[in-house]
């Protein structure tokens, strides 16, 4: 049996028909949800670790917990599930072992996800706060998580197709939905694109200046994350959407930033995670009232 199978008995729940990824702040954020009105229609299960699952290694990122949080719609007794942090291959991790914490999910059941992370704002309109609804990404990681024999089940079962379609990673109306909510919290929302690095370094001046000038203006943010757990999830038939939250201007957009430091980052931009939060339970709650 699959290890989120077996959890999902201990904890009373079915498979979580939503799963959200989040990355740098927000997992801190998750706890004040309790604190707003909206929380009264829900209800947290016990959490799991990263440590619990089979096979898959804890984060070594500050500021990525590495743990597991359910919680139950009390009217209609769905669940959705939120990973407080991810892997990275700049923690020396392979790009499949990156997008384990979620094909841990999606195999046990769920098939909708929301990758969350906070980036760079390559575009100077993008200022920090704003919401980027990812539309697209390039991996420039140089790997993927499909590299190797072809994925399959633990049953044996294939997974996907061995040179799946990208034409469309991730879902318009899911990216609609979730926008609107995020809309009527006052969040500036803008679709973009959204360039996956390896990292840990920030980018140089001159790097930014390649993204910027090379794709003549295509790209809206740039991080570490997110696309190789995109890929892998869409290649296994799952429907996702991406949203990413402007930390700061990408080195050398804004003059004022001279030298930017991660702490400040994320101090910059509490509120538009917890509403970005807020944001994914009030979708979920659509999600589950009116059958989206």
């Amino acid at each position: 049996m699959l290890f989120f199978e077996d959890y999902y008995k201990k904890i009373n729940i079915s498979h979580p028909l939503l799963h959200f990824v989040l990355g740098s702040g927000f997992s801190s954020s998750l706890d004040k949800i309790k604190e707003l009105e909206l929380f009264k229609n829900w209800e947290e299960r016990k959490a799991c670790l990263f440590s619990e699952v089979p096979q898959l290694p804890s984060p070594t990122v500050k500021s990525h917990a590495g743990f597991y949080r359910f919680f139950v719609h009390k009217q209609s007794n769905q669940s959705i599930s939120f990973q407080c942090g991810r892997l990275h291959l700049y923690e020396g991790h392979s790009a499949q072992t990156v997008a384990e914490p979620v094909m841990q999910i999606l195999l046990a059941g769920t098939k909708r996800f929301v990758l969350s992370n906070i980036s760079g704002g390559l575009k100077k309109e993008h200022t920090v706060g704003t919401v980027i609804a990812l539309k697209d990404h390039v991996n420039f990681t140089g790997v993927s998580p499909l590299i190797g024999p072809e994925k399959t089940t633990p049953q044996g079962k294939k997974l996907g197709h061995r040179f799946p379609d990208m034409s469309q990673v991730y879902d318009p109306e899911m990216r609609e939905k979730i926008s609107s909510e995020l809309l009527k919290l006052k969040i500036r929302v803008s679709p973009g694109v959204y360039a996956g690095l390896c990292g840990p370094e920030l980018e140089t001046p001159a790097q930014i200046q390649w993204l910027n000038t090379s794709s003549k203006g295509l790209f809206d943010a740039v991080g570490m994350s997110t696309v190789l757990e995109a890929i892998a999830l869409k290649q296994a038939g799952a429907k996702l959407a991406g949203f990413s939250v402007i930390a700061n201007p990408a080195c050398g957009i804004d003059p004022n930033y001279t030298e930017l430091s991660f702490s400040q980052m994320l101090s910059n931009i509490e509120e538009p995670i917890l509403k970005t939060l807020q944001a994914y339970f009030q979708y979920s709650e659509s999600c589950f009232l009116y059958k989206l």
